[in-house]
């Protein structure tokens, strides 16, 4: 065959495989979130004096599962599941309606998260600790090395969300 495709400076995890002689497709497993751009180069020898170069370029963007796996609400970037109603950012930034900003750690899971917040570090959660209807659920907070509870405050939205430390045994401000 005289056609050739290579990657130029790919990710370290991504590979191109030829599969047949005119078939080729990418692969690999990402190693974190983000967002890659792959170039492709191509050579076709039509014979000793002539060739053809072309180049592919794009971007993959590489998302936690619980991103990917969400439903669309059909306003704006707006996404629900179980974990509520969010807008997904760049790099994993997150607006959610609960916890306002926060970013989604890696995860290769659709039924949990680890999410971080500049007040209290890292939480994690999942389908089965949250209700995302309800605004509330139990939380796993890191730092504290605790379990607590989230509510969302939903009488008066000059008012807190507050969480309950079960370690201190009372509710503090979200």
């Amino acid at each position: 065959n005289n056609t050739l495709l290579f990657l130029k400076n790919p990710p370290s995890w991504l590979s191109l495989v030829r599969e047949t002689e005119h078939k080729f497709y990418l692969s690999g497993t990402p190693r974190e979130i983000g967002t890659y751009t792959v170039n492709i180069l191509g050579n076709k020898y039509i014979d000793q004096n002539r060739s053809f170069q072309d180049e592919i370029n794009f971007q993959i963007n590489v998302q936690p599962k619980i991103i990917f796996d969400s439903n669309s609400t059909n306003i704006g970037n707006w996404r629900t599941n179980w974990f509520g109603y969010f807008n997904s950012f760049q790099d994993s930034w997150v607006y959610h309606k609960d916890f306002t900003w926060i970013f989604f750690g890696d995860g290769n899971q659709s039924d949990s998260i680890w999410f971080w917040n500049e007040k209290w570090g890292w939480f994690w959660t999942g389908s089965n600790y949250w209700n995302g209807l309800q605004g509330e659920g139990f939380l796993y907070n890191a730092s504290r090395k605790e379990w607590m509870f989230f509510r969302v405050n939903q009488a008066n939205l000059n008012y807190q969300s507050t969480l309950y430390s079960y370690t201190e045994e009372k509710w503090l401000n979200y």
